[in-house]
């Protein structure tokens, strides 16, 4: 299979979790759907949704975040 996702779990640790805006929970799990699609952490962008830290990403998945996904899929 090499290099293929057949399967993955996304856990989120609800009580850190709920001490967050609704915003910055909506960004952890799509953050954390983006590595269960295969997405890493990105070093070429500070805005993309795959950003390591909340204080710089985005809310939103970006043309960078959905390039790197076609990447992967093509």
């Amino acid at each position: 299979m090499g290099d293929s996702i057949v399967r993955a779990t996304v856990s989120l640790n609800s009580n850190a979790i709920l001490n967050y805006s609704s915003a910055i929970q909506a960004q952890t799990i799509i953050h954390e759907f983006g590595h269960a699609l295969g997405l890493k952490h990105p070093s070429c962008t500070e805005t993309a949704v795959m950003q390591p830290t909340t204080a710089t990403a985005a809310y939103v998945i970006l043309d960078h975040d959905i390039e790197s996904l076609q990447a992967i899929y093509e």
